[in-house]
């Protein structure tokens, strides 16, 4: 199997939370039944910062709509 690493940076204080996370993109794959807040970001690395930052729930996914905006 190919692996693809992409690099991503996020503020300081993020990545100190979540030093030890990995995060797995799936292109052109929907999660279903799971969302627990929607907001709008104008990118998918704004709505990631937004799923490390949750603090009412534990945030494990995250689905980006590009052309929508739109974080679930």
């Amino acid at each position: 199997p190919k692996r693809l690493f992409e690099k991503y940076c996020m503020p300081e204080k993020l990545a100190i939370k979540c030093g030890k996370v990995d995060f797995t993109r799936v292109d052109e794959m929907l999660l279903s039944g799971f969302a627990q807040s929607t907001a709008m970001f104008r990118t998918m690395a704004e709505c990631m910062n937004h799923c490390i930052e949750e603090t009412e729930f534990v945030c494990k996914s995250a689905m980006y709509f590009y052309e929508e905006g739109e974080c679930i």
